[in-house]
C-alpha cells in the first residue's frame, strides 16, 4: 500500500472513531444509565472494524490472486500444516462455516493454483486431506507477514483470550435469540 492510501485509511479510521465517540456521548445523554449505550457503541465499533478487516483481507487476497475466502482457507491449512497435520476437507467446512460445495470449489481453485495438494485420508477412504505445497506456504507467509505481528501485539495474550471469550458468549446468545425468533 502506498503512503497516501495508508494515510487516507488512517484518517478514515480516525474520523470513524471520532464519530463513534460523538455517537456514544449522544447515546449516553439520551439513554441515561440504562446500560444500552455501551452495548450499542460496542456493536457499532465491531461492525466498523469487521468491515475494515474484511476490506483489508480482500486487498491482501487480491495481491496474491485469491479471493478473501480462498485466503481464509489457505491460512487455516497453513496453521494445520505448521502442526504437521494435514486437515480433512470436512473439518475445513466446519471450521470456516461454509457449505461442502463451496469448500470443494475453494479446494479446487487452490489445488489448480498449485498451493495445496489433496491426499486420500488413511483413516477414512471416503474423505480427503489437504496440505500446503511449498508455493502455497510461501504465499500464505507472504500475505500474512506485513501486518499480523502488529495486530497481535495490540493486546496481550490474556486480553485476546478475554476478547475471544466475550465474543463467543455474545455469539452464542445472539444465535439463541435468532433461533427463538425464527420459531
Amino acid at each position: 500500500m502506498n503512503i497516501s492510501k495508508a494515510r487516507g485509511a488512517t484518517l478514515k479510521s480516525a474520523t470513524q472513531d471520532q464519530a463513534l465517540a460523538a455517537f456514544s456521548e449522544l447515546l449516553t445523554q439520551s439513554e441515561g444509565q440504562s446500560g444500552e449505550a455501551p452495548a450499542i457503541l460496542a456493536l457499532a465499533r465491531m461492525m466498523h472494524l469487521a468491515q475494515e478487516l474484511t476490506q483489508h483481507k480482500e486487498r491482501k487476497a487480491a495481491m496474491i490472486g485469491l479471493s478473501a475466502g480462498d485466503l481464509d482457507t489457505l491460512y487455516t491449512i497453513e496453521r494445520m500444516d505448521r502442526a504437521q497435520r494435514p486437515i480433512r476437507v470436512t473439518d475445513l467446512v466446519s471450521m470456516l462455516d461454509i457449505s461442502s460445495g463451496g469448500m470443494s470449489k475453494r479446494i479446487d481453485r487452490l489445488e489448480k493454483s498449485s498451493m495445496i495438494v489433496r491426499e486420500a485420508d488413511s483413516e477414512d477412504r471416503r474423505a480427503s486431506r489437504v496440505r500446503l505445497t511449498d508455493h502455497g506456504r510461501a504465499m500464505a507467509v507472504s500475505a500474512r507477514q506485513h501486518d499480523t505481528p502488529q495486530v497481535i501485539q495490540a493486546l496481550t495474550t490474556d486480553q485476546w483470550r478475554q476478547l475471544d471469550e466475550l465474543l463467543h458468549r455474545f455469539a452464542v446468545q445472539w444465535r439463541l435469540q435468532q433461533a427463538q425468533l425464527s420459531e
